[in-house]
């Protein structure tokens, strides 16, 4: 975001982006860049402590010994939020599954169509998602990871 200019009762100043504080004075456009500065590194703290959120798809991805092996190893790491996003039309065998691993069936979602998990998996904001389907790897560019 850049330093923009500002002004406050007729003095012209600086201020970060849209919302920053609209600095005036000799020094205004420091101050202004000194508050950018602290927003991002703010922001990357807050992205680093947040949990990373992950999802498997379930037939072919979950159902394999090395994936589920992966599960566990990413549930007992810690940080990590785990999802499973399945286009399957019904979600008992997945809330079995997950209640076996640990995960809440407030983040099993079964949505019935590949397009629809697509869109699951944007709208939750996932940064990883493993599948065995190229079509869904492909509608998510640095997120997908395709399972063979």
């Amino acid at each position: 975001m850049p330093v923009k200019n500002c002004s406050i009762n007729g003095n012209e100043g600086y201020k970060w982006g849209d919302n920053g504080k609209c600095y005036t004075g000799p020094d205004a456009k420091e101050k202004a860049i000194a508050q950018g500065v602290a927003i991002e590194k703010f922001l990357s703290i807050k992205e680093k402590l947040s949990p990373v959120r992950i999802s498997f798809d379930f037939d072919g991805v979950l159902t394999t010994s090395k994936y589920q092996s992966l599960l566990k190893q990413l549930l007992s790491a810690g940080g990590n939020t785990i999802y499973i996003i399945s286009a399957r039309n019904n979600s008992a065998e997945l809330y079995s599954f997950g209640n076996k691993f640990g995960i809440p069936i407030s983040r099993i979602y079964a949505v019935g169509s590949n397009n629809k998990k697509v869109e699951k998996i944007k709208e939750l904001g996932i940064k990883k998602h493993y599948d065995n389907n190229q079509d869904v790897i492909s509608e998510l560019p640095g997120i997908g990871v395709l399972v063979k």
